[in-house]
């Protein structure tokens, strides 16, 4: 409380001295959409809480930072580079993921269908073509037909109606990261057609040992407005293929501070899951993916007061992810022990540096494999994991091969929406339509020497004795999203389905326009969503499951008032009954059609108020918040001992409140200051128990019992965020800025063997420490053989701060070893340390 009084106390001590030079015309600009079926929040009339980054923000600060990296110092916001892949950045608002927060991209929902991830290695372009980003926090203003618990995070990018001209960005950083990006548009033409281009490619070995990776990236986009016309049109296509490798097996602190400076000399970048292998870098965790999406936006202007809004799109996401499968990948890797006790049984397996020696795995493949003396097969070494009809028991084998899991998709949809002004009023009525079809199938990457691998499962066959009669895998196929994924090769492992989501929404508003002073708003929305599997590798005699139908809805309203011609006040409230993730209908959707004891709507209700002041040179704004989400359902995944486990919690309450607040400050002409302050309380709200699966077979494992959690704080996000940067112009041609950032109250995640929550008399989460980052940057704009050039470096992490990111565990300390007062056997992700850019934009 006593930081909260001293950052109000400066907010508005600011704003009865600020000076009344004008704001830069940077400050306030207005966002420019190219369609209307994007909602964009407006200053001093949406009563929502609300932050904006310009385009031009994220192009001189992101550099070679994943894109939600760029958006980390606006209120309610935490973001960290998860196990430090690229692309595997992670972002929450107001203690909320990504599987809770809703993220669009010119309107259109890019959130998973099925799990509600978003993996933003999918959008690398982002950064290169994003005109603005807006993160409406809480209920915010979409009209999507269910919005979500934390808030929507709505992505914009440049119009093709941009202005003439073409350039080329050339981009080095830290761990051998390379970029170029070119593009170019042509702006408006006599006859109203227009169009913009990009194209751009990276690589880089990642900050983390064993984190290499590349892509390319393009963008293209086509508008039309005829001369006189009342018809807009714009068709855009943007997409990012890419493959890297990832290090996501939790890493104990211990095994950091003992085997990482054998790496290199800076124990954080420890990574036990890759080595060299046919002299290429060779990791156990590969994701490899292209998501192209197409929109085609359609507005039309049928009277002064009266405009039809529809947008049209399609995705069709290619790739997925490697793992290991067979018995000899407990020897590969640990699981759920500490490297120390993994090497005591398993040190053949590594490198004098502790990388993987996967010389190792293939001598024990070939050492191990069954080789059949006849039959289509006679000769060829083949491995497998169990016990198969026929053949000798090979538990004891030691066979290993990298397999491949999919998560493609065709995603098909639609949103149109009908606006009429009125003298007092506005109206919108519109329509979401979604359908999903995930293809989910595994196979195998790389045979590690081996010809083959029998796989445990075959379209429902199934001998006399309950074992199961196995199908000779041949075929591998390359972790690349432009190769052949083997989308039609019905021979695969562990798993094959298809998941069917189909999604329609249709919601309307009412707003109060009428007075010059006070707004209202009220809006409604219905969905209507049905989930449905078809297994190719299941013992039910249908292959298809029954279509499990549920609905949602949402009601919430809120109000402004102008106070004076600089101030405001809002306040919203709002209930969301939103359907369901998959994991919340179907209990073991990779094996069986097992459904949920409950099917019912996740219930969130929500309140916020706020008040904003805008001055010529100060504009600053707070608001606080409650949200508590009900009946919720969700999945967390582990291993118990050669056994991997998915355990699903039922019924789970939390509750989030908070305060936030945000000011921009122009000084003088020159300098420019920014500052935001977030202050939240992050809670389970209720105790909970849940049902245990085995991955391997899809069997029931048992029940967890009441796990304690009412009161315990959430992990993963700092729950205390402050920052204060500033912007100097030195020159014309040269400016230079800073970015000081504090993070505390973060605790560690609630795990599935986290044994703390058994008991009612707890300790709750560990509480990690808490830390500061310093970031530095400068541009300097020139001509460079008659172009105007623009050269920027970034510094983050200036004083190469350690601390923990997240926490996986909540292992308390009890007297043993620690690290800043953690106890070493939790497993964690550290941040990464200093990192660099340099790039220089040449413009045509």
């Amino acid at each position: 409380m006593k930081k909260l009084s001293l950052i109000l106390f400066a907010l508005f001590t600011a704003t009865a001295y600020s000076q009344d030079a004008a704001l830069d015309s940077i400050a306030l600009t207005e966002v420019t959409v190219t369609s209307k079926v994007v909602d964009v929040a407006k200053e001093r009339e949406t009563p929502i809480a609300f932050s904006t980054v310009t385009g031009a923000e994220i192009e001189l600060k992101g550099g070679n930072l994943e894109f939600v990296e760029t958006l980390k110092r606006t209120p309610g916001v935490y973001t960290n580079q998860d196990n430090g892949g690229y692309g595997d950045g992670q972002m929450y608002l107001r203690g909320f993921g990504f599987t809770n927060t809703a993220y669009v991209i010119n309107g259109q929902p890019v959130n998973d269908m099925e799990n509600g991830r978003i993996y933003w290695s999918n959008w690398a372009g982002l950064m290169d073509i994003a005109s603005s980003v807006q993160l409406q926090r809480g209920l915010g203003s979409t009209s999507l037909a269910v919005p979500s618990a934390g808030g929507t995070v709505s992505v914009n990018t440049r119009a093709a109606e941009a202005t003439p001209g073409s350039g080329l960005k050339l981009m080095l950083g830290d761990n051998g990261y390379q970029k170029t990006t070119a593009y170019m548009n042509t702006g408006v033409n006599e006859l109203g057609w227009s169009s913009s281009y990009l194209l751009g490619f990276w690589k880089g070995d990642g900050w983390r040992n064993g984190m290499q990776g590349e892509g390319v990236t393009y963008a293209f986009s086509v508008g039309y407005t005829p001369r006189g016309g009342d018809h807009e049109f714009n068709l855009s296509v943007i997409g990012a293929g890419q493959w890297h490798h990832q290090a996501y097996y939790g890493t104990q602190i211990q095994d950091y501070l003992d085997y990482g400076p054998a790496q290199g000399d800076d124990y954080r970048k420890f990574n036990q899951l890759y080595g060299d292998y046919k002299g290429e870098e060779f990791s156990v965790l590969r994701n490899y993916y292209h998501k192209p999406l197409a929109t085609l936006n359609w507005d039309w202007e049928i009277s002064s007061r009266v405009t039809l809004a529809t947008s049209l799109y399609a995705s069709a996401g290619r790739g997925g992810g490697t793992g290991l499968r067979g018995r000899g990948s407990f020897g590969t890797t640990s699981f759920n022990e500490s490297f120390a006790e993994y090497m005591d049984d398993h040190s053949e397996w590594r490198n004098s540096d502790y990388t993987i020696n996967w010389g190792t795995a293939v001598s024990k493949n070939l050492a191990g494999a069954y080789v059949p003396d006849s039959g289509p097969f006679a000769g060829m070494k083949l491995g497998y994991h169990n016990t198969i009809d026929g053949l000798p028991s090979k538990w004891g084998a030691d066979t290993t091969v990298r397999r491949f899991s999919t998560n493609s998709h065709n995603w098909i949809g639609g949103i149109s929406k009908i606006k009429i002004d009125s003298d007092n009023f506005r109206y919108e009525l519109g329509v979401d339509l979604r359908s999903y079809k995930a293809y989910h199938r595994r196979g195998i990457s790389d045979f590690l020497g081996l010809d083959g691998y029998i796989s445990t499962i075959n379209g429902n066959n199934f001998s006399g004795n309950g074992d199961r009669i196995g199908t000779v895998v041949t075929t591998a196929y390359e972790s690349s999203p432009f190769k052949n994924l083997g989308m039609d090769d019905p021979n695969g492992t562990q798993r094959y389905y298809i998941g069917y989501n189909d999604w329609t929404g249709i919601n309307g508003l009412i707003e109060y326009t009428g007075n010059d002073k006070f707004s209202a708003v009220l809006q409604v929305g219905s969905t209507t969503q049905k989930y449905q599997l078809e297994h190719f590798y299941t013992t039910q005699p249908d292959t298809k499951s029954r279509k499990i139908t549920v609905n949602g809805g949402y009601i919430k309203g809120g109000a402004n008032y102008k106070m004076n011609d600089r101030a405001n006040v809002f306040f919203n409230v709002g209930r969301i009954n939103r359907p369901p993730l998959v994991d919340g209908v179907f209990t073991n959707a990779d094996y069986d059609f097992t459904e949920a004891d409950d099917i019912t709507s996740e219930k969130i209700t929500s309140l916020e108020l706020g008040y904003g002041y805008f001055g010529s040179n100060f504009k600053a704004k707070v608001n606080v918040y409650n949200t508590v989400w009900g009946d919720r359902t969700f999945q967390r995944s582990t291993s118990i001992g050669d056994q991997g486990i998915t355990i699903i919690y039922n019924d789970v309450e939390q509750t989030h409140s908070g305060i936030e607040g945000e000011f921009t400050w122009y000084p003088s002409s020159r300098l420019r200051l920014k500052g935001m302050a977030s202050l939240g309380d992050w809670k389970f709200s209720k105790n909970f128990n849940g049902t245990s699966f085995y991955n391997d077979n899809g069997q029931a494992a048992g029940e967890t019992g009441t796990l304690y959690l009412d009161g315990v704080k959430l992990g993963d996000a700092a729950q205390t965020v402050m920052y204060l940067g500033a912007t100097y112009k030195m020159s014309d041609k040269l400016s230079a800025d800073i970015d000081f950032q504090t993070y505390s109250n973060l605790y560690g995640r609630f795990g599935p063997l986290d044994s703390e929550f058994y008991s009612s008399n707890n300790r709750g989460s560990i509480k990690l420490p808490s830390f500061s980052l310093v970031d530095i940057g400068a541009t300097y704009r020139t001509t460079y053989l008659g172009y105007e050039t623009i050269v920027r470096a970034n510094i983050n992490n200036l004083f190469d701060e350690e601390y923990i990111s997240q926490s996986q565990t909540n292992i308390h300390s009890d007297g043993g070893r620690t690290w800043n007062g953690i106890d070493v056997q939790n497993q964690v992700y550290f941040g990464k340390g200093t990192t660099w850019n340099l790039g220089a934009t040449f413009r045509f």
